[in-house]
């Protein structure tokens, strides 16, 4: 971590001996010197990090050297933040005021030639610069005296610096899907959870524990067991919480509703959420299983067993714990504890070499064989381990290279936590694999120690913190998201991040942790990352937290009031507030944002925060901020606008929200702006935010003078990802459309174009035209379109997208066609919604000219749906000739759909097809009817058939709670 901040400041360093430092007399020598001394400090950082857990003198003096580092990185960002404020407030002079009085005042341009403009902010930065300059010797003095101490420490020089300029490989992690070694300990467990009714005591829920040292798989075997068929069929419900530490029996509670109920939980209340678990239960044969439970857990699990005995008899508790403690104090019998043991060789060597030598060839294989059967003896049995230690060698060629693993001195280091231990040869696994990481890679890993053990990290949110923290150098070839994305998929081929979640184009978007691999994180962190829980009483003691703490998590309980010991820690870099319905927090930020001047982060997500105070203007080094999901929330301080650092400003949900601050063009530095669920509009500056990366939503409204046009996005070419233009029937000149320059911001997607309620007989042409003119990038992947009222949605452009997978047409109910999309290459998934003017699917949606059996209509579309499409009738005779149509058409779908009457046996006669479902469609119900119906024969080889008649309104909320479509 030393060597991270060490070269962070360097990097700064340079930076301001570029730009600024002749400007302050005297300065220049210090900074010279500043640089000097980390420059000779930094050479011995390598071996000095290794050796601080076998020499306590040593990691004094690291800790001293990394305090001074982030002094360092603080007065430097000061300095620069300085410099851009300055920069800033000339610019909006020079460009309002006084280019309007020159306007009415013509001779005044005479006169001022004389005077610089800057004069009025010259003494203001001069003075800044004095402190700036001051602080700076002072850390020189202390910088010196650590630079004197690394004498007396017989360090080994890195020469050439070659730790810090090691390349990084970037490699992709391995799907090893199958388990080994685990299938006996599976079917023991299954016998002991599915005991038959006369075998089994008399208690009413039997609670079946595995038990076992951190790294044997403990989770990974309950997951089996948790996923078995038979265990599935078994069982009516089936519920998976991780627990962890602390045991927060509310949070479990609503964890359990939600799963419960596939819905989110809007209560609050222990007691209440108790009641209606109950309630779910009764009768049923229920499985619940509680992931890493920790001694805390025991005490608390009382609170809730009784909700579960209205279960019926047959239901389980299953948990995972390394305190064989828990099992007996939770009311497991001995019969059914299960204590997980180690894996045979053969079985580590197995997972080791399945990864180990992925893509090596036999004649390297044979060459490393040897030397990996004795790496993997090392592992003593842990799965975790072998997996490890496979993924750091799969990137290693050389026998030399693996030797180095076999012969490290980690395997023996004293200073190791839990040396001696069970679990000694994990941590060594995990310790080998970070210290042959990049360097840059190794504070990135470590700053995940701030999340919750099982918390799903998103991985866009995690980049960002990166940046915030200063992990991530942006390069003229490299934004910093893409080396933040390089940085996370080689973490996750370390084996450093499991469960990786991925969208429908294959894309990461979340990951979770290992809980063993976040102890080691907490441990590389030790007290610089810390979590805490106040409910209440004592007032939290400073001292008990350390003046290391630079990043905190505080869980906040109800009604209680910010610790203002937390005001005094000064040199906090990170702040999370979790507040379970906490309403006092918003008296704590006038504080919070005087004290905490440090910081570069702070989340305040879901705090019932109704007002930012305008003192937010104190946090200068603040790169970003979260204030998603606070619903009360009304309006945003001019002030934030002079945070010139922040990178990422997340205001998603924040419903009451109608406008952001008008000087949000002095943000220069902003480049996400998270506004998902922000209906208002936003105001002309944006445009000049050409750093920006993500813009959820872009609302155009009525007042052209005071909020965005359509042009006003022509400078953001460097959007990514989702985007969302809003309020398309404002736009009075569909030539704006063309202004915008949708086409080349070439990394958008999903592309979503909404042009608002209303059937004005106006917006039949002005829709047409506005939709020709919007033509996306020619690489988007995805694409919606709302409310559009044109007679046709079939835009010049449509046939062009060639990459397109996704289409979404949602209430477009002028449409009399449809339009061709036969022809998209690419197309997946197409879901048609609310086009009340077609009667009859004709032949132009196929998308060819020929009825030649050779032309292909929609070669690739996996998914179909036609949802409230009230008038449609029927299809053309075209769908019943001959032809190739939808050759790996695989799910179906018609849901109020009153008047249709059938649909083409060239589609349902499909052997992909494996799901048709119907929705309160009468006729096709009728037609179909299972047994009975006309042409259920038609349809009978399909493997899952679902008839719903619940009404309309009931199922678009039911979509709407599991994400599956957006209120509008």
């Amino acid at each position: 971590m030393a060597e991270t901040l060490v070269s962070i400041a360097l990097q700064q360093l340079a930076k301001i001996m570029e730009e600024q430092v002749k400007l302050v007399t005297g300065v220049e020598e210090d900074v010279r010197t500043l640089k000097s001394n980390l420059q000779s400090i930094q050479g011995v950082l390598v071996e000095a990090e290794k050796k601080q857990f076998e020499n306590v003198p040593i990691k004094q003096w690291l800790d001293n050297l990394k305090d001074v580092s982030y002094a360092i990185d603080d007065v430097l960002d000061e300095w620069s933040t300085a410099i851009v404020r300055a920069q800033t407030e000339e610019d909006d002079f020079s460009h309002s005021w006084f280019e309007s009085q020159l306007l009415q005042f013509p001779f005044l341009r005479q006169v001022c030639s004389f005077l610089p403009i800057n004069s009025c902010f010259a003494c203001t930065e001069f003075g800044n610069r004095y402190e700036i300059a001051r602080k700076i010797k002072k850390l020189n003095a202390r910088l010196d005296d650590i630079a004197k101490e690394r004498k007396r420490y017989t360090f080994k020089l890195t020469e050439g610096n070659e730790e810090v300029n090691k390349p990084l490989v970037v490699t992709s992690a391995i799907d090893v899907a199958e388990v080994k070694g685990r299938e006996q300990d599976k079917t023991a467990i299954k016998k002991m959870l599915m005991v038959e009714s006369g075998n089994r005591s008399n208690l009413q829920l039997q609670v079946v524990s595995i038990a076992g040292i951190g790294g044997l798989g403990k989770t990974t075997l309950a997951k089996l067991v948790y996923n078995d068929k038979d265990v599935e069929k078994y069982f009516e419900n089936r519920v998976w919480v991780s627990v962890s530490k602390p045991f927060d029996e509310v949070k479990i509670a609503k964890s359990i509703l939600e799963i419960l109920t596939d819905a989110a939980s809007f209560f609050n209340e222990f007691e209440t959420i108790m009641q209606h678990i109950q309630k779910l239960v009764k009768g049923k044969r229920f499985l619940l299983v509680l992931d890493d439970v920790w001694e805390d857990g025991p005490s608390k699990w009382e609170r809730m067993r009784d909700s579960f005995t209205s279960a019926s008899l047959g239901s389980s508790i299953l948990l995972t714990t390394r305190d064989m403690s828990v099992p007996g104090n939770m009311g497991c019998r001995r019969d059914c504890l299960f204590k997980l043991g180690k894996l045979s060789l053969e079985d580590c060597w197995s997972i080791f070499s399945e990864i180990a030598f992925f893509q090596k060839n036999n004649e390297e294989r044979g060459r490393l064989e040897a030397i990996g059967r004795e790496i993997v003896e090392k592992c003593d049995g842990l799965p975790m381990a072998a997996k490890t230690l496979a993924c750091l060698l799969r990137s290693k060629q050389s026998w030399k290279e693996w030797q180095s693993v076999l012969d490290s001195e980690v395997w023996e280091l004293d200073g190791l936590w839990e040396k001696g231990s069970e679990t000694q040869s994990g941590f060594a696994s995990l310790w080998l694999s970070y210290y042959n990481m990049v360097s840059e890679l190794r504070p990135c890993f470590s700053y995940c120690s701030i999340f919750p053990k099982d918390h799903e990290i998103k991985k866009d949110v995690l980049i960002q913190l990166w940046m915030a923290q200063g992990y991530l150098r942006q390069t003229p070839a490299e934004d910093m998201e893409r080396i933040g994305e390089k940085y996370f998929q080689n973490l996750a081929a370390f084996s450093f991040f499991e469960e990786l979640k991925k969208d429908d184009y294959g894309n990461i978007i979340s990951c979770k942790m290992y809980n063993i691999v976040h102890d080691f994180a907490k441990y590389i962190r030790k007290n610089e990352c810390l979590s805490i829980k106040v409910d209440g009483g004592e007032e939290l003691r400073t001292d008990s937290l350390g003046k290391e703490v630079r990043h905190l998590r505080v869980m906040l309980g109800k009604e209680v009031s910010f610790p203002s010991s937390i005001y005094r820690l000064k040199n906090l870099r990170s702040l999370w507030v979790q507040s379970k319905g906490n309403s006092m927090i918003g008296a704590a930020l006038p504080n919070l944002f005087s004290g905490l001047t440090c910081l570069r982060t702070l989340n305040l997500s879901n705090c019932n925060i109704v007002e930012i105070p305008s003192t937010i203007s104190k946090l200068i080094h603040l790169r970003q901020i979260d204030l998603s999901y606070n619903k009360e929330l009304k309006e945003l301080p001019e002030t934030l606008c002079e945070l010139y650092n922040l990178q990422t400003l997340n205001i998603s949900w924040c419903v009451s929200l109608v406008k952001l601050p008008r000087g949000i063009e002095k943000l220069i530095n902003l480049r996400h702006l998270n506004n998902g669920g922000f209906e208002g509009v936003l105001p002309k500056g944006i445009r000049r935010l050409s750093c920006l990366r993500s813009l959820d939503r872009f609302g155009i409204g009525h007042d052209g003078e005071e909020s965005c046009t359509l042009g006003d996005m022509k400078g953001l070419n460097s959007l990514q990802g989702y985007f969302c233009i809003r309020g398309l029937e404002n736009v009075a000149d569909v030539d704006e459309g063309k202004q915008a320059e949708l086409k080349k911001k070439t990394e958008v997607s999903p592309l979503e174009l909404r042009f608002g309620k209303g059937d004005a007989e106006w917006r039949k042409s002005h829709d047409g035209e506005l939709l020709d003119a919007l033509e996306p990038p020619p690489y988007v992947q995805e694409l919606r379109v709302y409310d559009y009222q044109g007679s046709t949605v079939f835009p010049t452009w449509m046939i062009s997208l060639t990459s397109l997978k996704t289409l979404l047409l949602t209430n477009c109910k002028a449409c009399q066609h449809l339009p061709p999309l036969g022809q998209l290459p690419s197309l997946e998934f197409l879901r048609i919604w609310g086009m009340d003017g077609i009667k009859k699917v004709g032949p132009e949606f196929l998308g060819t000219e020929t009825q030649s059996a050779l032309v292909v209509a929609f070669p690739r579309l996996i998914k179909l749906r036609f949802v409230r499409m009230r008038n449609l009738e029927g299809w053309a005779d075209e769908f019943s000739i001959k032809r190739t149509i939808m050759p790996r058409l695989r799910t179906l779908s018609f849901a109020w759909c009153p008047k249709l009457k059938a649909v083409p046996d060239q589609m349902l006669g499909k052997a992909t097809l494996q799901e048709l479902i119907f929705t309160c469609s009468p006729i096709l119900k009728q037609r179909y009817q299972k047994g009975t119906g006309e042409d259920w024969h038609k349809i009978s080889h399909i493997p899952n058939i679902k008839v719903w008649n619940f009404g309309e309104k009931r199922f678009l909320k039911l979509l709407e709670e599991r994400g599956l479509i957006l209120h509008s």
